[in-house]
């Protein structure tokens, strides 16, 4: 099997290529990047495996299952999440103990490791819709106060977490105010009145 985990669905499976064990749920779903770990980390402001669990991610310290004798290990005391990058061992992973929350970890892909699966949020725009309808949404991170620049007028905005649920928030005069979220990564979709949609991640400090 290899550790790209780059097949393009559950039925592209063989004994050569491997799948992002998240594709099962369906479309747009997939493993956290690296990259998505570390800002989930800074946003949340994780050190440890106990902060780890009462962010709003709520990661479990579940330890890991032994790619050679199948045993539990370090159950309740670490956590271990997988990436969907890959590393020089096989894969990287956000590791979280009694002191640490290292989103740069690796380790073999036959680690039986959690996963938290994510879903990827994309527009269905072409660059030049996206040019043409909105210019900006500033300042990110933001304090909590974010502005909406776009030559279209907007019809409905909402703001979820990175785990789906809906935020109550404030839109006026271009601005959402986000400053009674709690700090963390959010998505800021944006209902335009021509019709067309447009996400974007925010990290709220």
């Amino acid at each position: 099997m290899s550790d790209l985990w780059n097949g393009a669905n559950t039925s592209a499976i063989t004994s050569e290529v491997s799948v992002d064990p998240c594709k099962a749920i369906g479309a747009g779903w997939k493993l956290p990047s690296q990259a998505d770990w570390v800002a989930a980390v800074g946003a949340e402001g994780m050190s440890s495996a106990a902060n780890a669990f009462t962010s709003k991610l709520k990661l479990p310290a579940a330890g890991y299952r032994s790619q050679s004798t199948g045993g539990f290990t370090y159950v309740g005391e670490r956590g271990y999440y997988w990436s969907g990058d890959v590393a020089n061992s096989g894969g990287k992973y956000l590791y979280n103990s009694t002191a640490l929350a290292n989103p740069n970890s690796g380790g073999p892909r036959a680690q039986g490791q959690s996963v938290r699966c994510i879903k990827d949020v994309t527009t269905g725009l072409g660059t030049s819709d996206i040019k043409r309808n909105i210019i900006g949404i500033y300042p990110n991170p933001t304090n909590g106060i974010l502005n909406i620049k776009t030559d279209s007028d907007i019809d409905k905005v909402n703001v979820t977490n990175i785990v789906g649920q809906k935020m109550n928030i404030q839109f006026s005069n271009n601005q959402i105010n986000m400053q009674q979220l709690q700090k963390g990564v959010y998505i800021v979709e944006l209902q335009l009145k021509n019709g067309q949609k447009i996400s974007k991640k925010v990290i709220k400090n």
